[in-house]
């Protein structure tokens, strides 16, 4: 079972871009790219950055985590 697409070399890549079953709401975000800030925003509340996605993650609270994770996200 897929629990969602690979997260390797994300950073710059274009939103539900990869072969996966991706909710309306998570395509209506196709034409913008997984930079820094986006990711940010994701990670921080992914109810917020896309209303209406279906992902069972309510988001990191600290600044340093999302950061950190981002970083992260940008070597794999």
């Amino acid at each position: 079972m897929e629990t969602g697409p690979s997260l390797h070399a994300i950073i710059d890549k274009k939103i539900a871009a990869q072969e996966f079953a991706y909710s309306g709401a998570l395509k209506s975000k196709q034409g913008q790219n997984w930079n820094s800030t986006n990711l940010d925003k994701w990670l921080s509340k992914p109810a917020g950055f896309v209303p209406g996605n279906k992902m069972g993650f309510a988001g990191l609270d600290g600044r340093k985590d999302r950061n950190d994770l981002i970083a992260f996200l940008g070597t794999v």
